[in-house]
C-alpha cells in the first residue's frame, strides 16, 4: 500500500471509530451519570502512565529501527518482547505496593477498592498491548494495525457496553470489566497475528538492547511527558475536584477528540513512512501535509462549536450540558495539536526523537502551571484553558525549530498561507 492508501485506509477506520465509539460513550454517561462516568475514568488512569514511564522508550525505538534494518527486525522485536516481559512483573507489583496510597489520594471513599484492585492485576495486559501495539507498527502493517487495534476492539467493547451496561445493569463494574475484556482480546488477536508473521518470539540480543535503549532513551523524555500531558489533567480533577467534574471534563475531551480524526489517522503512517525516505522527501512530504490540514481542521472547529450544545444536550443529557464551556478550549486546542503531531512525527521519522521529547516537556510544564492557576477557579474549564494555551506554546516552538532545521538544510520553509490555502479549497470544491 502506498502512503495515500495507508492513510485513507487509516482514515476509513477512524471514521468508523467516530461513530461507533461516541454511540458507546453516549451509553456509559447517559446510565452511569457524570459522578460514576467520572469514577470509570479514574479507576483506568494509573496503569497506562506508569507503563510510559517504566518503558524507557523501548517501544517507540521500534518503528525508527526496523525501519532502517528491516532484515533484522526479528531481533529487534524478540528483545523487544522480552522486555516487555520483565516490564508488566515490575510494573503491575509496583502498582499493587502504592495501592492504599493512590487510593487515598486519589479517589473518592466511595469509588469500589476492590476494581482498582483489578485493574492493576491486570497491568500485564496493558503492557502486552502496549507493546504488541508498537511491534505492528514497526513492521508497518497498517491495515492489520487499524483492524486489530480499533475495528473489532470496538465493536466487541459496543456488544459488551450492551451486555454489562444494559443487561446486567452493573454500572462502574461493568464500565472497567468490558475494558479488561477488550484488552484481553485485542492482545490474543495481536498475538496470532504476530505469530503468524514469526516475530513473536522472545528473544535476547544485546547489542540490540543497547540501540534500542541509546534511541529510546533519546525520546524517553517524550515518553513520560506525554503520559503526564495527557492525563496530568484527569490527575489533578481526581486530587482536587470530584468525579462528577472527571466525568464533565470527558465528555468534552471525548467529542473534541473527535476532531483529530484526520491528524491522527495520518500520524499513525506518517512515521513508518518517513523513517524509510531521504530527508529531502520527508521534507517534502511534512510540507505537503502541513499545507492540506491546517485551514479544514479550523472550518471543523467552528462548525462543532454551533453543533455541540444541541448534540451534547439530545445524546447525553442535560447534566453534560457544562462540558460545553471546557470543549471550546478543548476544540481550539485541536487544531495545534494536529499541527504539533505532524512536526513531531517528522522529527521522530527523520530520526530525531529528542525534539519531540521537548516539545512535549514544553507542554507538560506549561499545562501543569496553567492547570494549578485554572483549576481552582474555572473547574473542568480551566483544564480545557490549560490545554489549549499549552499546546499554541509548543506550536510555536516547533515550528520555530522546524523553520530552523530546514534553513540549515538548505530546503524549502512551509509557511502557512491562508489566502492560498482559501484560494486551494474554493477550488477542490469546485472539482467535487
Amino acid at each position: 500500500m502506498s502512503f495515500k492508501e495507508k492513510m485513507l485506509h487509516t482514515l476509513s477506520t477512524r471514521v468508523f471509530l467516530l461513530v461507533s465509539g461516541l454511540v458507546t460513550s453516549i451509553i456509559y454517561a447517559r446510565l452511569l451519570g457524570p459522578h460514576g462516568f467520572g469514577q470509570g475514568i479514574l479507576l483506568l488512569l494509573f496503569p497506562p502512565i506508569l507503563i510510559k514511564f517504566m518503558n524507557l522508550g523501548i517501544s517507540n525505538s521500534l518503528t525508527y529501527l526496523v525501519g532502517q534494518n528491516p532484515e533484522e527486525k526479528a531481533k529487534y522485536l524478540g528483545t523487544a518482547f522480552t522486555f516487555a516481559i520483565v516490564l508488566s512483573t515490575v510494573s503491575t507489583g509496583l502498582l499493587l505496593l502504592l495501592e492504599e496510597w493512590i487510593f487515598s489520594k486519589f479517589y473518592d471513599s466511595n469509588v469500589p477498592r476492590d476494581l482498582l484492585h483489578i485493574v492493576f492485576l491486570c497491568t500485564p495486559l496493558n503492557v502486552g498491548l502496549f507493546y504488541y501495539r508498537a511491534s505492528l507498527k514497526a513492521l508497518n502493517k497498517i491495515k492489520e494495525y487499524n483492524l486489530l487495534i480499533d475495528v473489532i476492539p470496538t465493536i466487541l467493547r459496543f456488544i459488551l457496553t450492551l451486555f454489562f451496561m444494559l443487561e446486567l445493569k452493573l454500572g462502574v463494574e461493568g464500565y472497567i470489566y468490558q475494558d479488561i475484556l477488550v484488552t484481553l482480546a485485542s492482545v490474543i488477536l495481536i498475538g496470532f497475528e504476530l505469530k503468524r508473521s514469526k516475530t513473536l518470539l522472545p528473544s535476547w540480543d544485546h547489542d540490540a538492547f543497547k540501540e534500542m535503549l541509546h534511541y529510546g532513551l533519546r525520546a524517553y523524555l517524550n515518553n513520560i511527558t506525554g503520559a503526564l500531558s495527557s492525563k496530568i489533567d484527569q490527575l489533578l480533577i481526581g486530587a482536587f475536584l470530584t468525579p462528577t467534574h472527571a466525568g464533565i471534563y470527558a465528555v468534552a475531551q471525548n467529542l473534541s477528540s473527535k476532531l483529530l480524526i484526520v491528524s491522527r489517522a495520518i500520524g499513525l503512517v506518517m512515521v513508518p513512512e518517513l523513517s524509510r525516505r531521504t530527508k529531502d522527501l520527508a521534507i517534502e512530504l511534512a510540507n505537503k501535509i502541513l499545507d492540506k490540514i491546517l485551514l479544514p481542521m479550523a472550518i471543523a472547529i467552528f462548525a462543532s462549536l454551533g453543533f455541540m450544545p444541541v448534540f451534547t444536550y439530545f445524546a447525553y443529557g442535560e447534566d453534560y450540558l457544562p462540558a460545553y464551556l471546557p470543549f471550546i478550549f478543548l476544540a481550539f486546542s485541536t487544531e495545534f495539536i494536529s499541527l504539533n503531531k505532524i512536526l513531531s512525527g517528522f522529527f521522530v521519522g527523520t530520526g530525531r526523537p529528542e525534539i519531540k521529547a521537548i516539545q512535549r516537556l514544553v507542554a507538560l510544564g506549561i499545562r501543569g502551571i496553567l492547570l494549578l492557576a485554572f483549576l481552582p477557579i474555572y473547574a473542568a474549564t480551566g483544564c480545557g484553558m490549560a490545554v489549549c494555551f499549552s499546546e499554541l506554546a509548543v506550536f510555536v516552538g516547533a515550528y520555530y525549530h522546524y523553520k530552523k532545521s530546514l534553513k540549515l538544510q538548505g530546503q524549502t520553509v512551509f509557511y502557512f498561507n491562508i489566502k492560498s490555502m482559501v484560494v486551494e479549497l474554493k477550488q477542490t470544491l469546485k472539482r467535487s
